[in-house]
């Protein structure tokens, strides 16, 4: 016995308002949306897997240890950011101690 599915879509669509075509019209979008999800998960999978393959392999990868590695900061850099630290913490004892305008409580 021989299933063709685009003729019975096609007896369907044309018969869209009887049971027996909605039944069919049903079971076929269920189908479609079942091989879909299906893809949509296999993908995911295969892109998560694949993603964490490269870290894996970025993890084994071999460093040059012959040279020193670089300090992230020099003592010049550090005092100003030290400085700007300092800086905002006076401004911000300045800006809570003297009030400014009142402002209206909006609520009332």
């Amino acid at each position: 016995m021989k299933i063709d599915l685009t003729k019975q879509a096609r007896t369907a669509l044309a018969g869209r308002h009887e049971p027996e075509g909605i039944r069919v019209l049903a079971s076929l979008y269920w189908s479609v949306l079942l091989v879909l999800s299906f893809f949509i998960v296999m993908a995911v999978l295969i892109y998560g897997i694949l993603g964490l393959l490269r870290i894996l392999h970025d993890l084994n990868g071999t460093e040059n240890l012959s040279t020193p590695p670089s300090s992230g900061l020099n003592r010049t850099e550090l005092k100003e950011v030290l400085e700007g630290f300092e800086n905002r913490a006076a401004q911000f004892e300045f800006l809570k101690t003297t009030r400014g305008a009142s402002v209206p409580d909006p609520s009332r």
